[in-house]
């Protein structure tokens, strides 16, 4: 529901309101009349679909890879680039580099030791006891390594503590390496403290929600949009 003050004659003022997403999906020229709206027939009803986070359309267009969500790693560039463009923030290449990394910091490699090392292509900036959920490690046998925890980083929502090692590498609690997955392996697979499972196609409603709005967060807080505003 959207509440707005139609009038201030009054000390109480006259207040209207209207539900987005109701059965006609519309806020009416005539509800929205008011001091400095004049209704012109229907011009100014717009109509406010719902979105469904659950499906793959946002209403963007085309996402870099069609076979995935738009909050999958493959399309999460892409995403950010739309958000810009709808908000005119013109974030920055590195604006935009860095809320990619927030979201799913992409994985150089994943070394032999107990615990596990995992090294991050670019600064993680985590610290020692923090939960961290690594995802999307391919599920083919001869790519993914071999861990004591089974499939431990393909299809996972589940957060793990991490103790830093250095800028860019850390060790994860409780899983330990015998074999180093393969670079092709690594193609998909993040570390995030958002929780999201890259390892499906179909991750739960509530993931996709928390990516997208963690974007928009990172978005409208950025200096770049600030400055734009």
């Amino acid at each position: 529901w959207v509440v707005y003050l139609a009038s201030g004659a009054t000390q109480a003022g006259t207040w209207r309101a209207f539900q987005l997403g109701a059965a006609t999906s519309q806020a009416q020229a005539a509800s929205l009349a008011g001091s400095g709206l004049v209704a012109v027939g229907a011009t100014l009803a717009l109509n406010a679909p719902t979105v469904n986070f659950s499906t793959t359309n946002l209403n963007l267009g085309a996402p870099t890879n069609t076979g995935v969500p738009w909050t999958h790693n493959q399309n999460t560039a892409e995403l950010i680039n739309q958000f810009d463009r709808l908000l005119q923030a013109n974030l920055s290449t590195s604006a935009k580099t860095s809320i990619r990394d927030l979201v799913g910091l992409p994985i150089a490699s994943i070394a032999i030791g107990t615990p596990c090392i995992v090294n991050t292509t670019r600064p993680h900036g985590y610290t020692t006891g923090q939960s961290v959920c690594i995802s999307g490690l391919s599920s083919t046998n001869n790519q993914n390594g071999t861990f004591s925890v089974a499939d431990a980083f393909v299809s996972s929502s589940t957060a793990r503590t991490i103790t830093v090692v250095d800028a860019d590498t850390f060790t994860v609690t409780g899983v330990n390496c015998t074999e180093a997955p393969t670079t092709t392996g690594l193609t998909n697979a993040h570390a995030s403290q958002i929780i999201y499972n890259q390892g499906t196609t179909t991750p739960g409603a509530s993931e996709r929600r928390d990516r997208i709005r963690a974007i928009l967060h990172l978005i409208l807080t950025s200096p770049d949009f600030t400055i734009q505003r």
